[in-house]
């Protein structure tokens, strides 16, 4: 089978793609959907089959916003969820996105003053019966801290899980941390950075009376 050409508005430019590729119509096209997202910015919706054996692929166009995160955090989302960051359609981070997008007039009621966007990454906003991301695909101040303060709980969490499980192993945390960047496409100048915030971590548990660096015996 062979994908027909496509074509799609994106930003008031006409783009045309002609992409070749065989799959059963049962099989979702993940590198084709992929490489649409981070070449247009739209997504395919799900294809049908015409008369002539060809798959007909009808574009939506897609949403983002921009999220101001740490750099190795940017990298992380990128190498995990695409550029722009696309989050699994029933995530605590689509969750918060849903919730605190805001329509053009309610984010003008704000009275934000735009700023230059140095660092962070692009979100694609999820599509939502309630609040269709074509008319709320704004954040406001609150609404963008409650977003990054989710995407940094989720970072931690999958930190400190994995850093934890190789120390309680009696992995050296130098070596582990290099292997967590280089697993998670992050690059190893930030080691150091994670190191830190590693160590933060752990030390509030401690004077808390709860000692994470001890190893459990194995029975």
């Amino acid at each position: 089978m062979r994908v027909k050409n496509v074509c799609f508005e994106y930003k008031n430019r006409l783009f045309t793609s002609i992409f070749w590729f065989f799959r059963t119509r049962n099989v979702k096209n993940l590198y084709f959907e992929d490489f649409v997202l981070q070449k247009c910015g739209v997504l395919p919706q799900i294809p049908y089959l015409c008369s002539d054996n060809q798959i007909i692929l009808c574009m939506k166009k897609v949403y983002t916003v921009y999220i101001p995160v740490k750099p190795f955090v940017a990298q992380w989302l990128k190498f995990h969820f695409g550029d722009p960051v696309k989050f699994p359609d029933f995530s605590l981070e689509n969750q918060d996105l849903r919730r605190f997008s805001l329509s053009k007039h309610e984010y003008q009621k704000l009275k934000i003053k735009d700023t230059e966007h140095n660092g962070g990454v692009l979100v694609v906003l999820p599509q939502s019966k309630s609040k269709d991301p074509a008319t709320y695909h704004y954040l406001g101040k609150r609404g963008e801290e409650a977003v990054v303060d989710s995407i940094e709980r989720l970072f931690r969490r999958n930190m400190f899980c994995e850093l934890g499980d190789e120390t309680m192993r009696g992995c050296n945390l130098n070596i582990a941390i290099r292997a967590f960047c280089e697993k998670h496409g992050i690059e190893e100048q930030y080691s150091n950075t994670i190191k830190q915030r590693y160590y933060r971590i752990r030390d509030s548990y401690q004077k808390c009376g709860i000692d994470l660096r001890k190893k459990t015996k194995t029975q």
